[in-house]
């Protein structure tokens, strides 16, 4: 598994896709705690850029702030196509050394 040595594990879901939401609260939550309970984690919302999209059905954000409470998560929201939301730095052998997670919420 690939996430066994993490510290942080980001879980990823598409805020106009209930079912990515669905995968996640139903199967990886529970395959990370299995592994550890001790990691750093957040869930986090893809295409913030539809939040305010009256045209697409969006994953209720009561639901998400239940379930990170009950996983003691942090709850965050990017968007690649704006750009905005998470910033990764390289190190110099191209891994990962810092992940910053903005949170776009009050």
């Amino acid at each position: 598994m690939f996430y066994r040595e993490a510290d942080v594990i980001l879980f990823l879901y598409d805020i106009t896709n209930q079912k990515s939401f669905e995968e996640l609260k139903k199967y990886w939550i529970h395959q990370v705690l299995n592994v550890s309970e001790k990691l750093l984690m957040w869930v986090v919302g893809t295409k913030y850029d539809m939040i305010d999209n009256d045209e697409v059905s969006l994953v209720k954000r009561e639901e998400i702030e239940e379930f990170a409470k009950e996983f003691n998560l942090h709850i965050s929201y990017t968007s690649s196509k704006d750009n905005i939301g998470i910033t990764v730095k390289y190190n110099t052998n191209n891994t990962i050394n810092l992940i910053k997670i903005i949170n776009l919420i009050n």
